[in-house]
């Protein structure tokens, strides 16, 4: 081996050394070389863009798609411009690769590198031993005068002299495999780092627990565990249906919610179907506490006991609950009295969506749509894994984060009554059909427009109410304006209250339940004895 001493200095055409063969990169021009690396720099972008583009950011993959295409037009036009821009984005993205190469390096070093040592020495194998040959541990390997050898220290001198063909053959393949390799650790970081997400955040308390709402109560934090640990899945012309489930102060089967019930409530006690959105289901408030609960003890204070049924979904609007009383219906399950409480869901359909629509339709239907049609072009078992890892990522995360706080248009005069109008139109034309159906099965309809923070004047709503930049309490302001009979507004069942009774824009506590409930009683059509 001290043999090759000698040769090595003479091939070297470093420095101080004598003139050897040129570098095959010193033949080639600044232009080719810009438009060469023009190409990979606009290849990298489209793929990035589109990845940009599938999790619905188109702003930011036109942004990357026209930067990638000015800074190669530069770069071929002028490549000593070209060079000074590519200098400053290497300056400004080298501490950002330091960091991600350290933690991608420690990732790859404890995930696989650590537990592939561990199995080795369980087995009794080192990687590092010298083979049983001795003589078959030095390899000569042929010398190549090619000084590019000398910055390449893991490259053997073989591979470095292969034909230009097979030599960009070695390089794709390495590429495609370093490539396949990084995919695979971002996801297992992804997913790790996401499940890790999950599991904390699934641990810790629910933040609503101990607002002034639920001053006092010892029940709030055991709650919203329960209310956390619910699940709900897609079902086909209502949309997301909670499952069953069974707690302590929560409980659901087939689609409805325990009320409270009058004890020894006979067979033939009037029924009533309770149908909204989460503020009917009772978001904040416990089984027995809800409003169609307090429905049920304010009926039995006056002799009149009822059955109760709360149908309430989260989420829902009018044509999703009109849906689902059709289904009832249809399954011979007829009410005497059918109650709709609604306006929150579908005044905030018309801002959520961020585009005006007056025909019936769900809450962000848009971003559903996408999910269902991506799922619907793969097999069945490649979207089940592809839904699995949306679930489980903490990339989806992130990007659902965005994409949920993204507002529409600044609110205009307009645009607010728009919105309103769409709003009471969608709701009104399903108000048509109800009475149709309620008319021909024989049972009483009870439609209401719930109140809100932006409608209620007394205690805590101010806190809930002020933010209004993406225009809704002005929408639903301007609805409740619009509503008319057979529409009973109840949006200032709530002034009367001085104390916190909100924990959002919407949602109340038990107290806020029991005085809609006291408010809405009055309407019910019942025989009173």
């Amino acid at each position: 081996m001290s043999d090759a001493g000698p040769d090595i200095a003479a091939g070297w055409s470093g420095p101080g050394a004598g003139p050897g063969p040129p570098h095959p990169h010193a033949e080639r021009s600044p232009r080719a070389a810009a438009i060469k690396a023009s190409a990979t720099r606009v290849a990298g972008g489209l793929v990035f863009a589109a990845i940009l583009w599938l999790f619905d950011l188109r702003l930011a993959a036109a942004l990357v798609v026209v930067a990638v295409l000015v800074l190669s037009l530069i770069s071929i036009v002028s490549p000593p411009t070209g060079e000074k821009i590519n200098r400053a984005i290497v300056f400004i993205t080298k501490p950002i690769g330091r960091v991600l190469a350290t933690a991608l390096l420690a990732v790859v070093y404890f995930i696989v590198v650590t537990p592939v040592s561990l199995l080795l020495r369980l087995v009794g194998r080192d990687p590092l031993e010298s083979p049983t040959d001795s003589t078959s541990t030095w390899v000569i390997k042929p010398f190549a005068p090619n000084p590019s050898v000398a910055r390449r220290q893991f490259t053997l001198e073989a591979g470095a002299a292969l034909p230009g063909g097979r030599r960009r053959i070695s390089t794709a393949v390495t590429l495609l495999l370093v490539t396949v390799g990084a995919l695979v650790v971002l996801v297992a970081v992804d997913l790790g780092v996401g499940a890790a997400y999950g599991s904390l955040r699934g641990s810790g308390s629910d933040s609503r627990a101990t607002l002034p709402a639920y001053d006092g109560s010892d029940w709030a934090a055991a709650y919203f565990e329960e209310f956390n640990d619910q699940t709900r899945s897609w079902e086909p012309f209502l949309g997301m249906v909670r499952h069953d489930y069974a707690g302590e102060y929560i409980n659901v089967t087939d689609r409805a919610r325990k009320s409270y019930a009058p004890e020894g409530l006979s067979a033939d006690a009037a029924s009533v179907y309770f149908f909204g959105g989460s503020t009917a289901w009772g978001t904040g408030q416990r089984d027995l506490y809800t409003i169609p609960s307090y429905l049920a003890r304010l009926a039995e204070d006056d002799g009149v006991p009822v059955a109760v049924s709360n149908y309430g979904q989260s989420g829902w609007v009018i044509w999703q609950e009109l849906a689902l009383l059709q289904q009832l219906l249809s399954e011979g399950k007829v009410p005497d009295v059918a109650v709709f409480y609604n306006g929150f869901n579908d005044v905030g359909t018309q801002i959520q969506d961020q585009e005006l629509d007056a025909r019936p339709t769900y809450p962000r239907a848009a971003q559903l749509q996408e999910q269902l049609v991506a799922a619907s072009s793969l097999p069945s078992s490649a979207s089940n894994l592809v839904g699995l890892y949306v679930e489980k990522s903490m990339a989806a995360r992130v990007v659902r984060f965005f994409r949920s706080d993204a507002r529409g248009p600044d609110p205009t005069p307009a645009l607010t009554e728009a919105r309103a109008r769409n709003a009471v139109d969608v709701h009104n034309r399903a108000v048509d059909v109800i009475e149709s159906l309620a008319e021909s099965y024989g049972f009483e309809v009870v439609l209401v427009w719930q109140p809100t923070a932006f409608t209620t004047v007394s205690g805590d709503a101010e806190r809930f109410a002020g933010d209004d930049a993406d225009g809704f309490g002005a929408a639903y302001r301007r609805s409740t304006e619009l509503i008319g009979p057979p529409i009973i507004d109840l949006t200032n069942s709530l002034d009367d209250v001085a104390g916190p009774i909100f924990i959002d824009h919407g949602h109340t506590n038990e107290l806020g339940a029991e005085v809609v409930a006291r408010a809405l009683y009055p309407y019910l059509p019942l025989e009173m004895p």
